[in-house]
């Protein structure tokens, strides 16, 4: 019986001792570092953001002849779509960042990007009544445009199309690597999503006398036009360093994806291409800080001149 014990204490022993080397050798591998990403803001400035939509002139077939499709300046003015065809971006980005080292970045489901005004525009949504547009009133929109075609030589008026109440949405399916001053990688590929979470799209149709009757009905819908990136489209990101601030990060993005706009019976294909420059916002803990460093700082001066 106590041989037993003795030879049990001995094989513990052995085994706490090698638990101990094992221990030891884990403890000599080195870690490998991940990324210190945390949730930072970004404010989006509204003056150097914007989402602009173009729309190239295209034929269709009607009959036994074709009709060319005109998108063009609300105003009537101009040869191409140059007036009402771009907002500003304003709001913030949500993202996971590494703010230790800068090494990575994952977009979080935007809630706040939005469109601003950019004039007034018909159709007005309050004139609509379930089935048309009862009068020719105009309302603030995003966008704003002039349908117009070209059959037996003859121009006409399709009808005035306006886009309102936009947001936008950028999100990343994964963190992105980042270096401070290069590309952030990936961008342009699928798993990542840009475009318009939502919009308020108002279309008021034209009856056109030379043919006796309204090309394209009235219409007014919420749409969503979001675009997985990869093949068909351009993005790009980089992330600066600088004095942009209180945490000196200033990121650009730049897109150039497909957009549509389907009018009932007539769907009008286009390009959207945006670019968004937002500042970092530190933390409130970071924010706090810093008060209290100026706050110091102005307290000791005080006590100097005193």
């Amino acid at each position: 019986m106590i041989h037993t014990v003795s030879k049990a204490k001995t094989v513990l022993a052995i085994t706490f001792n090698l638990s101990l080397i094992a221990f030891a050798d884990a403890a000599m591998v080195p870690l490998v570092s991940q990324p210190d990403v945390a949730p930072v803001s970004w404010d989006v400035d509204s003056n150097a953001s914007f989402f602009a939509v173009s729309i190239p002139d295209f034929s269709i077939p009607d009959g036994p002849t074709t009709t060319t499709i005109r998108v063009r300046n609300a105003s009537g003015t101009g040869t191409v779509w140059t007036a009402g065809n771009q907002t500003k971006i304003s709001g913030r980005i949500d993202t996971m960042y590494d703010r230790s080292n800068d090494s990575a970045i994952q977009f979080l489901p935007q809630t706040n990007l939005v469109g601003l005004i950019t004039g007034t525009y018909r159709p007005n949504p309050t004139a609509w009544n379930g089935t048309e547009y009862i009068n020719t009133s105009a309302a603030n929109a995003d966008l704003g445009a002039r349908v117009n075609g070209f059959t037996y030589g003859i121009n006409y008026q399709i009808g005035y199309l306006a886009a309102r109440t936009m947001l936008f949405d950028f999100t990343s399916a994964n963190q992105l690597s980042t270096t401070l001053g290069g590309s952030i990688s990936n961008l342009n590929s699928a798993g990542n999503a840009f475009g318009v979470k939502s919009m308020d799209v108002d279309f008021d149709g034209f009856y056109v006398p030379a043919f006796d009757y309204q090309p394209v009905s009235d219409s007014h819908e919420t749409v969503t036009q979001m675009t997985t990136l990869g093949a068909g489209t351009t993005s790009s990101g980089v992330i600066e360093a600088g004095t942009f601030g209180a945490y000196n990060r200033r990121m650009t993005l730049s897109f150039s994806v497909p957009i549509q706009f389907t009018l009932n019976n007539l769907t009008l294909n286009g390009t959207a291409t945006s670019q968004i420059v937002a500042y970092a916002v530190p933390e409130p803990a970071t924010a706090t800080l810093a008060m209290f460093a100026v706050a110091s700082f102005a307290v000791l001066a005080c006590r100097r001149r005193t």
